[in-house]
């Protein structure tokens, strides 16, 4: 091994942030590609062959702390790395033909393969070679080659065939990506291709020579173009497995590029036609491009492209003339011995091209600028507006108009390039004109999604329709497309939002810090909502039943009346989908199915002890916590009870459909005299449930069924107008726990369950992670006193963690309060069967109710031991992994109870770990319960990071908040080594 790789091996520093490898380091592109990392605040390690090791374009690089550059001799050395490598960028004989790649992409597949990391192969589409075209014209650039190829195409093919074998044995995640006629700042020079010869020539003041008549098509592209596609090839929407040609969809011939050369030189220039020449392309390149599939489009012009690549060379002073000969010694020196001669262009003298520049500068671009800026400001208040209303039709127009917009100014801003450069604002414009260009990938991203939920209100409608024309799956492919395009360009805004300093562009000073910080906020969280939407339409068509009948349970469950699992569930609704069309949905009371089951079904004990309930229903199916638990038990019910198989089961509570009802405004029901708003809909619910009820009565099914069907019509009929809105709040129902599904078809299920909408009980907090201590909280409660006390019933937790050398101690008071009276409509007192779940090896150690400690009597025994202490039966059990202690409560109207448990989880203890995670998790249909959580760690470990909510007095760490939906808090620690 050489000694800089040695050097390396022994090198291990703290991962701040993703590490990247990045190979051919000193190359142009990947010089660029790692300084662009490197703004992306990743760590970057660089790697270069031995006879590679010249640094010139690697200067920036190299002051940044987060850059590490080390040459291999790919032939002698292995790679080997300690720290762990997350993406890998191999540029694959990008600027010259490479002897050592096929050793050198084995290595680095291997490492891909040891490190699980993401990789992409960066590969040359450039050839300088005649190649004949076979047929018409093939699109498919691979296709062109005959078996005479050359070293440098055999090897690429190695490469790739190479690349794919590795993807396809071993399931990695790679993709390959081809560049084509690459130009630009640190290019070498001494490349056989066209562009290449063209820019040495101009820069050693040599005739510009273009073979033939000059219509051979190029296909340039800028490097930091380049670079962004690579970006997006590495870091967007499912890339894994996909070959991408980045080929600049504009080209243009030989002889244009010429000229605009010509023009750079200021008149120092000629073009060269040659005729007959030795060195003549036979062939035309016609290369597929997968701009549209990167939602890649080059930004930087030819025009501006070659100005800046003259700029970089005429400062470089290690590029001499010197050096013509070595690099092609059979160029003609001079012009007269080339048979045809050349016309020179016309040319302005230098004051009139002055004068008729300051005039373009002064007046139109200026004008055009201030017409451009206030046309977008309109446009983005019209579009304000046009959200308000929900309006997607004139919002896409709207859009569009935006993007011209801001390609308007970005063109108008070009003008002024020079000048900005001239008065020491070059960065403000640089800055400026990157923040356009993510603006203008936002603007189409947005263009996108509401084509996409344009596509979708179509999918719902043909769903739901009574017309017998299906067309769903064709459909669903258009929204997927538009999702797709969206998502890409979301997924490299995010990647750019990093590199973005609004303090250092013109905008300075326009836009507050705040808004900024809420902007991100508000952008993050649609980028997660596109992808999670991305992905929920891969599974639509299972869940249509595109490919057979699909047969949904669904639980209208009153959380007025909390259940484990929910609320009581007092209604069920059948919905059937077949061929992409739903073709039944009907509710029905639940007595009504209970009141046909058969023999006898033993209840859990405090169902048939405090509830009284001798049989177990579907009623009361839902006494798991885990909604797949639930659900299971609820199909089997309804299967035994009414004979109907179900594919799956929805859970719906009365917050969930009080916001569909906000969303969509009242719902007249005629036949009940009634106006359902989401303000009373409790209260109807609960009345038509209660009043006048008894057994196998209708009025809970008719009720709920004029209700659901009304809300479902009134849905179909505005869903355009109230799409946005809509998708919120059922994603707020999901989040908060008001809305759950399970589905027999593993994909689906999976998907919920990584979705956290499935309702299962969360599984080990430090799965992922190592070095941690993971702990969980989950407060169960189960309303038997058959009534709807929960209205009003106030709970607040508080948890008290002390971290030992031992074990984890806690201390968790509940504090309920019940605020009914005892002549309320809901009859008031709360008999409440409540359970806490804890990790595995936590133990029980006291119990107090008001300050009396209780004697704990496990519920098999019921055997007192102490008479002196107030016996409490008390449920231990294990349930997916945790442990539970349960036992019956009872608070009168109006009165308030405390409960203070004392456990212990022994076993790991932050002394093994570095790190302490605590999950806690919300009950399905709760409320928004109040709850605080203190953590007091050994004074022997330092605080490393904490949760943005937490707050810290001595030695204790506190949070306060409501549990609006599942918690997840990380802590990281320091332990101070004792001397």
């Amino acid at each position: 091994m050489s000694e800089t790789a040695q050097k390396y091996f022994d090198f291990v520093e703290a991962k701040e942030a993703s590490t990247v490898l990045v190979s051919s380091a000193n190359s142009a592109v990947g010089s660029f590609l790692i300084e662009e990392l490197l703004k992306l605040k990743c760590k970057v390690i660089g790697i270069d062959e031995i006879d590679k090791s010249k640094t010139s374009n690697l200067s920036i690089a190299l002051s940044h702390p987060n850059f590490s550059y080390f040459t291999y001799n790919l032939s002698q050395d292995s790679l080997r790395f300690k720290e762990e490598i997350n993406y890998i960028f191999h540029l694959s004989n990008l600027e010259q033909d490479d002897t050592q790649e096929p050793l050198a992409i084995t290595k680095i597949l291997e490492l891909t393969r040891e490190k699980e990391a993401k990789f992409l192969l960066a590969t040359s589409l450039n050839l300088w070679e005649k190649i004949e075209l076979s047929g018409s014209g093939e699109e498919n650039y691979g296709s062109l080659f005959k078996s005479t190829d050359s070293f440098f195409e055999q090897t690429r093919k190695y490469t790739e065939a190479l690349v794919t074998a590795y993807y396809k044995k071993f399931h990695l995640d790679l993709r390959i990506i081809r560049l084509l006629d690459l130009y630009g700042p640190r290019m070498k020079l001494n490349q056989t291709n066209h562009l290449a010869k063209l820019f040495y020539e101009a820069l050693q003041k040599k005739p510009l020579v273009v073979e033939d008549d000059g219509l051979n098509l190029l296909y340039p592209t800028f490097i930091k173009d380049a670079i962004s596609g690579i970006l997006k090839a590495m870091f967007g929407y499912e890339t894994k497995g996909f070959v991408f040609n980045l080929v600049n969809p504009q080209p243009i011939n030989v002889l244009s590029f010429a000229q605009i050369l010509e023009k750079k030189l200021n008149g120092e220039g000629r073009i060269l036609m040659v005729k007959d020449s030795q060195e003549v392309f036979s062939w035309q390149k016609r290369p597929k491009s997968s701009a549209k599939q990167l939602a890649w489009n080059p930004e930087i012009s030819p025009e501006k492209g070659i100005e800046e690549t003259f700029s970089f060379f005429n400062k470089d002073d290690s590029f001499s003339k010197d050096e013509e000969q070595k690099i092609f010694p059979d160029l003609p020196n001079n012009p007269s011995s080339i048979s045809r001669k050349i016309v020179i262009n016309k040319k302005f003298t230098l004051i009139t091209v002055l004068c008729l520049l300051f005039l373009l500068l002064l007046f139109s671009p200026a004008l055009y600028l201030f017409l451009i800026v206030k046309k977008t400001q309109s446009n983005l208040q019209l579009l304000e507006r046009q959200i308000a209303s929900q309006n997607l039709t004139e919002m896409s127009k709207t859009t569009r108009e935006l993007s011209g917009n801001v390609d308007g100014i970005q063109r108008s801003l070009s003008l002024y390039s020079s000048i900005f450069s001239l008065a020491g604002k070059e960065k403000e414009y640089q800055e400026t004109e990157k923040i356009l260009l993510l603006t203008k990938d936002g603007v189409s991203a947005a263009t996108s999604l509401i084509e996409a939920a344009a596509d979708f209100n179509d999918v719902t409608k043909t769903v739901f329709s009574q017309d017998q024309e299906g067309g769903v799956s064709l459909k669903i492919i258009d929204v997927k497309k538009n999702l797709d395009e969206a998502n890409n360009k979301l997924s490299y805004i995010q990647s750019q939002i990093p590199n973005i300093n609004i303090e250092s562009s013109f905008l300075k000073g326009k836009i507050s810090r705040e808004k900024i910080v809420q902007g991100t906020g508000q952008f993050l969280k649609g980028r997660l909502m596109v992808s999670r939407a991305r992905e929920l339409i891969d599974i639509l068509p299972e869940v249509l039943g595109l490919s057979g009948k699909r047969t949904y349970l669904i639980l209208f469950s009153n959380n007025m009346e909390q259940r484990p699992a929910g609320g009581f569930i007092g209604s069920y609704g059948i919905l059937t989908f077949d061929k992409g069309k739903m073709v039944e949905l009907k509710v029905e009371d639940v007595y009504t199915a209970d009141g046909q089951l058969t023999g006898h079904i033993e209840p859990p004990r405090p169902i048939r002890e405090y509830l009284e309930q001798p049989h177990w229903y579907l009623r009361d199916s839902n006494w798991s916590p885990d909604f797949l638990l639930s659900s299971q038990k609820a199909e089997w019910f309804l299967d035994k009870e009414v004979g109907r198989k179900a594919d799956g089961v929805f859970f719906v509570d009365l917050n969930a459909i009080a916001d569909l009802v906000r969303v969509v405004g009242p719902i007249n029901l005629p036949d009940y005299q009634e106006t359902i708003t989401a303000e009373n809909l409790f209260e109807k619910a609960t009345f038509y449930s209660q009043e006048n009820f008894f057994p196998g009565s209708t009025q809970k099914r008719d009720f709920l069924g004029a209700l659901s069907g009304r809300l479902l019509d009134k849905l179909l009929l505005e869903g355009t107008k109230n799409s946005p809105t809509l998708l919120s709040s059922l994603l707020t129902s999901l989040e908060e726990k008001h809305l759950a599904f399970f589905f027999h078809d593993e994909s689906a299920e999976n998907l919920m369950a990584r979705f956290n909408w499935a309702g299962r009980l969360s599984g080990d907090p430090c799965l992922e992670f190592q070095d941690c201590l993971g702990d969980y909280l989950m407060v169960v409660d189960a309303n038997l006193g058959v009534n709807k006390a929960n209205v009003e019933i106030a709970k607040k937790v508080q948890v008290e963690t002390e971290l030992t050398g031992s074990s984890t101690k806690k201390t968790i008071t509940l504090i309920y309060q019940n605020n009914n009276s005892a002549e309320s409509f809901q009859k008031g007192r709360y008999k409440n069967y409540l359970r806490i779940y804890q990790p595995l090896n936590t133990q029980l150690e006291s119990i107090s109710l008001d300050g009396q400690e209780r004697e704990i009597v496990a519920t098999t025994s019921a055997i007192s031991k102490n008479s002196s202490k107030e016996a409490l039966l008390v449920d231990k059990s294990s349930e997916e992994g945790k442990n539970s202690f349960g036992f019956l409560t009872e608070i009168a109207p109006g009165a308030k109870l405390t409960i203070v448990m004392k456990l212990n989880t022994g076993g790991i203890t932050l002394d093994q770990n570095k790190n302490y995670r605590l999950v806690i998790q919300k009950q399905l249909g709760a409320q928004n319960d109040e709850y605080s959580f203190s953590l007091v760690r050994p004074e022997i470990f330092l605080i490393k990071s904490l949760p943005q909510e937490a707050k810290v007095k001595n030695n204790k760490i506190t949070i306060e908040d409501k549990l609006r939906e599942d918690k997840v808090f990380d802590f990281a620690f320091d332990k101070v080594e004792v001397k």
